[in-house]
């Protein structure tokens, strides 16, 4: 089973349910865990899910218990990194929680990422409106749903190992009121983990 860490996503609901609504149209089975300190025991709890056929756990991290053991020997191979809030988080701590392989998908136009990668061994796949995202939107159209092509501006690399090469994927999601951004994140997690 593949684990998956939302990080100082600001907007945690829309971001989720997006996630949701673009897995449900994959063969893969999700679960996503809104508050990891409700869990009596993670661990258990994310071998259990793996046990019962789930594919990929999304879990919500709180920046608040970091340090603390809530999240001891997980370590994640997927960590979505949004800081449109402007609160820069250390990274000490997330990264006791990455592997050589993690990928970190985060807003390429946040001009603190470079700030909080820095130090990290692990590839950092951006999405957003700037020319140097790795993956961009194009077609967008927001009448009753939101439908736009993400854009892969240069060949990245799933999580499988298998090499996405630049192009365009068509996404469609329910609802126009959803923020572009939140749903490039969804997509590039859907990119890389299906």
């Amino acid at each position: 089973m593949l684990l998956a860490a939302l990080l100082a996503v600001n907007r945690q609901d829309s971001i989720e349910g997006l996630i949701r609504q673009l897995f449900a149209k994959s063969d893969r089975k999700i679960s996503i865990i809104s508050d990891a300190a409700k869990v009596k025991n993670l661990k258990e709890h994310l071998k259990a899910l793996g046990e019962s056929g789930t594919d990929i756990a999304f879990i919500r991290l709180s920046p608040a218990h970091m340090n603390n053991n809530l999240y001891s020997g997980i370590f994640f191979d997927a960590v979505l990194y949004d800081n449109m809030a402007g609160e820069l988080l250390s990274t000490k701590p997330l990264s006791k929680h990455l592997h050589p392989k993690t990928v970190i998908v985060s807003n390429g136009d946040d001009a603190q990422i470079p700030d909080f990668v820095f130090g990290i061994k692990a590839c950092v796949i951006t999405y957003g409106l700037g020319q140097k995202c790795s993956v961009t939107p194009s077609c967008i159209d927001a009448d009753a749903n939101l439908r736009f092509n993400a854009c892969i501006q240069r060949g990245i690399q799933a999580l499988d190992g298998k090499e996405l090469e630049a192009g365009e994927t068509a996404m469609s999601v329910a609802g126009s009121s959803h923020n572009i951004y939140d749903a490039l994140a969804a997509a590039v997690l859907l990119l890389i983990l299906t």
